[in-house]
């Protein structure tokens, strides 16, 4: 099918669809082609009609809504002192709603753009474990705001895609806000990367009551909310997953949900996968064994040891220890740069035996791996989160902090 301008015997102009097919005889010999033309001017006037209503509508608010937000933005950090705390609440009010409006919006054009095929990808080869973790890094203000954490399973080894980075950090935004909204404060929202049968699925998990039975089959429909007055509550335009599923279609993958046993729901999508950039390949990395580096992995965990002593093997020599006894009798009979610990934050006798160790191996930095995010800075040269930050990137760290102290 092809829509174009046709002239039709009076010259006049028409837009029209256009369709060929092929006839053929019962010996499937063919007999020729058929060429099928329709008139959908007025189909097609009407759409650039509600093309040019969105645009303008949409343009014509955001210029005053960008202003509005401005000003109120302005009040509440220059004259904040001179309001009553009703006052301040009530400023505090109209900004929220001007920025909701504001994100009502630019869903309603982005909608318009991804359903009519304007909508513009410019797509590059990306490695997801990095995408995943600005994604992250973008939405740790929006939960905490809610009092809800977020935690990040990615594998170990770089997975690469082709995607456009920002519908794609669009998408892992909508759900994420979606899973924070129905997450209770103090919870968790779960993002898990794993490959899939020459995919990658990325799935969000909530701790929430999970998608209602009525509602599961209009969930992608443009404004669609589940009934109830709880759920109307969470806010939003009803606009998010449609538009995500616009998105990940594009992107030539699949997007879906499933309610957990107990409680909760995830929300996933795949993306397809693509080999690693020549370009990145064929890069000169820089040779960390040329540099001799020797770290001490103090962890009493085997298999996360055993899995953590396997990334950093092309990069370190890497000596294991099961107890802090272990990793000081290591230290002082080897030229030991690093010590990498797991600490729960628990035992703080374990942070006056790691003063006693920078005491007598100045040298060796000591890099902390915990499962939250805590600020040892006066004990730990380096703390990193679990989940949070990947080997790659402790290494880049470490070798960062070894190079400028020698």
């Amino acid at each position: 099918n092809e829509e174009r301008q046709v002239r039709c015997a009076d010259r006049t102009e028409i837009w029209a669809s256009l369709h060929v097919s092929r006839e053929r005889y019962r010996n499937d010999r063919e007999l020729g082609l058929i060429l099928q033309i329709q008139d959908i001017s007025e189909v097609y006037s009407a759409r650039q009609h509600k093309a040019d209503f969105i645009s303008t509508v949409s343009h014509e608010l955001r210029t005053p809504l960008t202003s509005i937000r401005g000003a109120l933005g302005l009040i509440l950090a220059h004259g904040k002192k001179e309001f009553t705390d009703q006052q301040v609440n009530l400023i505090g009010i109209a900004m929220k709603n001007s920025e909701r409006l504001a994100s009502l919006v630019n869903d309603i054009l982005d909608m318009e753009k991804l359903s009519s095929g304007q909508a513009q990808f410019r797509v590059n080869d990306l490695c997801v474990n990095d995408l995943m973790e600005q994604a992250i890094d973008l939405n740790e203000p929006y939960g905490r705001e809610f009092g809800v954490n977020y935690t990040l399973e990615m594998p170990l080894r770089n997975s690469w895609i082709r995607t456009d980075p920002d519908r794609f950090q669009q998408v892992l935004s909508n759900l994420i806000s979606n899973a924070t909204k129905f997450t209770g404060r103090g919870s968790s929202v779960k993002i898990v990367g794993k490959m899939c049968e020459g995919m990658f699925r990325i799935g969000i998990i909530d701790c929430g009551p999970g998608v209602p039975n009525e509602f599961k089959g209009r969930i992608f429909q443009p404004f669609s909310q589940a009934d109830g007055s709880e759920t109307r509550q969470k806010g939003g335009s009803g606009l998010g997953l449609n538009i995500s599923r616009q998105i990940v279609t594009r992107m030539g993958g699949e997007i879906g949900f499933e309610n957990l046993k107990k409680s909760g729901c995830e929300f996933w999508f795949t993306v397809p996968t693509i080999k690693e950039p020549i370009s990145r390949v064929n890069a000169n990395p820089k040779n960390y064994n040329d540099l001799n580096i020797n770290v001490v992995h103090l962890d009493s965990d085997n298999d996360f040891s055993e899995v953590f002593s396997e990334v950093f093997a092309s990069y370190f020599t890497v000596k294991r220890a099961s107890s802090l006894s272990a990793a000081e009798n290591i230290i002082r009979g080897n030229n030991i740069k690093c010590l990498i610990m797991d600490w729960d934050g628990q035992d703080a006798e374990i942070l006056e035996a790691v003063k006693k160790i920078k005491i007598a191996s100045p040298s060796c930095i000591v890099v902390c791996l915990s499962s939250e995010d805590r600020n040892h800075s006066s004990v730990f040269d380096y703390s990193f989160t679990k989940g949070r930050q990947r080997a790659p990137k402790i290494v880049e760290k470490i070798v960062e902090i070894i190079d400028s102290r020698h």
